[in-house]
């Protein structure tokens, strides 16, 4: 996969990825490697946290549209190579939380779907 061309999102827009989509693969090496090491560039990458969870949700069973997502995952990866947290000292304590819910998001099992953040000050630390 050199000379990527850059995607500006980690995913596709309205896309939802499901155990019943498309043909399955039949080498699991290269799939479960990918994610792996997309999972351990997470503690780095928070952007990228919310999909390389969507995938890794596959590693039993998963297809092309799945390896389709990792490709494109990675060509954002490409494009943002240079992004990273961004910590500042900072004389501001407080302690800002954001969250969202997505309820029934998952098309497979209907499970709802929660995420958050905290920062102190202008710094993400959850």
């Amino acid at each position: 996969m050199s000379d990527l061309k850059a995607a500006p999102l980690p995913s596709i827009m309205n896309k939802q990825l499901s155990l019943n989509s498309d043909t399955p693969l039949t080498d699991p090496l290269l799939y479960r490697s990918t994610i792996g090491a997309l999972q351990y560039l997470t503690n780095t990458r928070p952007d990228i946290t919310f999909m390389v969870n969507q995938l890794s949700q596959f590693l039993k069973c998963f297809t092309d549209t799945h390896w389709a997502a990792v490709k494109r995952l990675i060509r954002y990866l490409s494009g943002t190579k240079h992004y990273g947290f961004c910590i500042q000292p900072n004389s501001d304590l407080s302690i800002s939380a954001f969250s969202n819910v997505d309820w029934a998001a998952n098309v497979d099992d209907r499970k709802s779907i929660a995420a958050y953040c905290v920062f102190i000050g202008g710094t993400l630390v959850s």
